[in-house]
């Protein structure tokens, strides 16, 4: 299908602009995505700068689905634990849901999970679930994009995975994990 982008926040737009400034949705750069990754998105080609950019557009659409007022997520902040994984295309994007005390909502994240399976755009979520950090359990939703052409020419495949400690549980189906 051929995707259309806001007019406002459409990278290609500010292809020859575009910064970790860059505006991809209301209230949310690119920097929300990089900050903590490592890379110099400023320094990067315009090609590489475009292409991360036209990914985590998608993820901001997802971010906004997320931060609708009046859902069920509106005492929660979803945060980007990794947002330039996938060859630091911007494909993959790990979130972490967090309450209002700051603390990891591990059993709301199954719920976020669900809610964005029907509520959103993506590739494929990947409910993840471990327990290394002293036996208690972590959960965290990776979210990837399919490859945008340049006609933003995009393809959702809407597939699903639950894995616990690197573990696949399901290959097509969300599943809650509680230790």
């Amino acid at each position: 299908m051929i995707y259309l982008p806001d007019s406002i926040y459409n990278p290609v737009i500010y292809k020859d602009t575009l910064s970790s400034d860059t505006l991809l949705q209301n209230g949310i750069s690119i920097s929300r995505f990089t900050k903590n990754s490592g890379v110099d998105y400023d320094n990067l080609s315009d090609t590489k700068k475009l292409e991360i950019a036209k990914n985590l557009y998608l993820h901001a659409e997802l971010i906004q689905v997320v931060q609708r007022p009046g859902n069920e997520f509106d005492q929660y902040r979803l945060t980007v634990s990794g947002g330039l994984s996938f060859d630091n295309t911007g494909r993959a994007v790990i979130y972490e849901l967090y309450d209002m005390y700051g603390n990891i909502a591990t059993e709301n994240t199954f719920d976020l999970a669900n809610y964005l399976r029907y509520g959103s755009r993506y590739n494929e979520i990947i409910l993840d679930y471990d327990n290394y950090s002293n036996g208690v359990l972590h959960a965290s939703i990776i979210v990837i994009m399919p490859e945008i052409k340049n006609d933003w020419n995009v393809t959702f495949n809407y597939l699903l995975k639950t894995q616990y400690n690197n573990i696949e549980q399901s290959a097509s189906e969300l599943v809650e994990i509680r230790v």
